[in-house]
């Protein structure tokens, strides 16, 4: 009983969380064929052009390289350090890569379009694949991001 009253007491002083606090994936889009993309964040910085931006082939297909196409325009000049393709499953991040882009500069007035791929296993569970593409810069500060989702 001691032991358990000076724990308590010694979180309180420090102000202890006892538990984890979990951050959710946010809102996706509801899945569609073909896939629907929605700007999520960073339009203060670049307007992602819909009719651009795809995933091939739509819908992914499993044991293929599905390549997700995002294309924009940015609002000022921009330098956009890394592409980073994030994927949850059942509400848990599983998947987060970097990839450079072949252009960096994206200047006003000018569509910037870059594509990253990703290997989709010949296997894979049939559930919901919540995926999130997002522009960063050098400090790993999002400048931008789209999301998409699509199941097996």
């Amino acid at each position: 009983m001691f032991k358990t009253l000076a724990l308590a007491t010694a979180v309180a002083a420090h102000e202890f969380t006892p538990y984890a606090a979990l951050e959710g994936a946010g809102e996706f889009p509801a899945i569609t064929t073909p896939m629907t993309f929605v700007q999520n964040a960073g339009q203060e910085n670049f307007t992602i052009v819909m009719d651009q931006t795809k995933g091939t082939p739509d819908p992914p297909a499993l044991g293929t390289t599905e390549q997700f196409t995002i294309s924009g325009l940015a609002t000022h000049p921009l330098e956009v350090a890394n592409l980073e393709f994030r994927c949850w499953l059942f509400g848990a991040k599983v998947y987060d890569e970097k990839f450079a882009p072949t252009t960096t500069s994206v200047i006003p007035g000018t569509i910037w379009t870059q594509s990253l791929p990703f290997d989709v296993p010949s296997v894979a569970p049939s559930t919901e694949y919540d995926v999130e593409v997002a522009g960063i810069d050098a400090s790993g500060a999002d400048l931008f991001s789209m999301r998409t989702a699509f199941r097996f």
